[in-house]
């Protein structure tokens, strides 16, 4: 621990110390409107939805957030708690993550419009300790198409005056005579003065002293408490110094690494927070070599002697670490091992060696088309499929009809699954997975090869408000242009080999020669 932050952290637990002595509530309150993308682009005559995430600082604390849009180019449709007057109200207690609005619109003309967030505020369950919004934003949505709105002026209202006329009062003459008695009961009580006043000074030493004994317990519990949290900080700064050590020894090997593309600026990442850092991860299959097609052929092989196994090697010694906010990609051939490693960071696959270091209550699997059954309909597989991603039947019923709508599926609900064709199946595993709000650990295994070209679209738009809505991501995807647009670095793994990790024109540049040179 440095000088510097052992002096903040000393000044920081005096500041403690005087706040519990003192008794004096200090609340920390606030909250933040952000929009899924800096901007948007949408087609005239459609529907489009757009993402707003409101976060509090404080579980405890309630939020008021008003939203203005143009509504002579947008037509609200729903995803707020009202709407009046081309002015969007949204309303909720706080979190402490951040609460996901899909407002969905319908476009009326062309032109430029916008929706903006023109007031706000945080406060506490009971209305007390109100504070406003440090940053009103706003975001701009470009509709294609014809302006038949133009130009509109805004109306300035000068706020009425009204003139209100103060009346002095009439002054109060003072009293001025004040008639000061003493009676004999007084008098006898005053010969007695000394011995009352020694009486009085013993029962107000004892007293003060009784009110001393609860401030010295509380100190003393003060005090061990502060020798404890030094003791916690000197511990954990140990290990991180100890972890820092092993990470310069590894970064300082991977600079001299065939695996490592030197466009990345490796000190750049030191400062930050690691999220998952896979470590050394192998994970070995045993595959029979003779194919066994029930119970009763497998007792008569084992009986013979016949049984045997090969070994495959799926991921062969893969190190990365991802960092707080970053966005990685994963590329590699089909076959190469990406889905696996996907399976083991979420803590679906347990590796044959080495580790992955993570928060997994924090991590969010979106892979398409798990825990579909063919029998049933669509209707109750949007019911098994959300359960087994984490939904409850409340939230399910809450977003049924936007998950319908979303997958293009209006009249095919009640048919079975079985008689749909891949690309409804997949739209409808697509709109199930991405109903949610995003959690901080993101891994999206292939979510973007879903339906025609206009689903890939819409839903590429979706995935780019989840990705860009703060979340730690972990993306797998055979489209190139996904990962340049989207990544801040990629790692290539190939036959179970960690190729190459960099930036990834790089990276991708690189996975290109070697598919033009097969």
């Amino acid at each position: 621990m440095t000088r510097l932050k052992f002096r903040r952290l000393a000044a920081t637990l005096i500041f403690m110390c005087f706040l519990v002595i003192n008794s004096i509530n200090v609340y920390a309150i606030g909250g933040e409107v952000t929009f899924g993308s800096e901007e948007y682009t949408e087609e005239e005559d459609s529907k489009f939805f757009i993402g707003v995430y409101v976060s509090t600082t404080d579980r405890n604390q309630d939020y008021h957030i008003e939203l203005k849009y143009d509504n002579k180019r947008m037509s609200y449709i729903k995803g707020g708690e009202s709407e009046e007057d081309g002015i969007i109200t949204l309303e909720g207690s706080g979190l402490s993550s951040t609460r996901k609005y899909m407002l969905s619109f319908e476009t009326l003309s062309g032109g430029n419009s916008y929706i903006s967030v023109v007031d706000g505020y945080t406060c506490n369950a009971d209305g007390t300790n109100r504070q406003s919004l440090d940053e009103l934003k706003s975001v701009n949505v470009f509709i294609e198409g014809e302006d038949t709105v133009g130009e509109t002026e805004e109306e300035t209202e000068e706020p009425e005056l009204e003139e209100t006329q103060v009346v002095a009062a009439d002054r109060v003459s003072p009293v001025n005579d004040v008639v000061s008695t003493q009676t004999s009961v007084e008098q006898k009580e005053s010969e007695s003065s000394n011995e009352m006043v020694l009486e009085t000074n013993f029962l107000e030493t004892v007293e003060s002293t009784i009110g001393i004994v609860p401030m010295i317990v509380g100190t003393v519990c003060i005090f061990l408490a502060i020798m404890g949290i030094v003791a916690a900080v000197v511990v954990k700064h140990s290990k991180k110094r100890r972890r820092n050590r092993e990470l310069d020894k590894e970064k300082r090997a991977l600079r001299h690494s065939k695996y490592f593309s030197n466009n990345v600026d490796v000190e750049d990442l030191e400062d930050s927070e690691t999220v998952i850092s896979v470590q050394n991860v192998t994970m070995k299959f045993k595959v029979a070599t003779q194919s066994v097609s029930s119970i009763k052929d497998y007792f008569i092989q084992l009986v013979k002697g016949k049984l045997s196994y090969r070994e495959l090697v799926a991921l062969d010694n893969i190190n990365f670490d991802v960092y707080k906010g970053e966005v990685m990609g994963i590329i590699g051939t089909n076959g190469s091992g990406k889905s696996t490693l996907l399976k083991i960071v979420s803590g679906a696959l347990r590796p044959t060696e080495g580790r992955v270091e993570l928060d997994r209550r924090k991590v969010q699997l979106l892979t398409l088309g798990t825990g579909f059954d063919m029998e049933l309909t669509a209707r109750e597989n949007v019911y098994l499929n959300g359960a087994i991603i984490g939904y409850s039947r409340d939230f399910l019923d809450e977003h049924y009809d936007e998950i319908v709508e979303f997958a293009e599926l209006e009249g095919f609900m009640e048919e079975k699954v079985k008689n749909f064709s891949s690309g409804m199946v997949s739209r409808l595993g697509f709109a199930i997975a991405t109903a949610g709000d995003a959690a901080e650990i993101l891994i999206l295994d292939e979510v973007l090869s879903v339906g025609d070209e206009f689903f890939r679209k819409k839903s590429l738009k979706r995935v780019k408000e989840m990705i860009h809505g703060g979340s730690t991501v972990l993306l797998v995807s055979h489209g190139m242009g996904t990962i340049l647009e989207n990544c801040d670095r990629v790692v290539w793994i190939e036959k179970g080999q960690m190729r190459m990790i960099g930036e990834p024109k790089s990276v991708c540049a690189a996975y290109r020669e070697m598919g033009a040179g097969a």
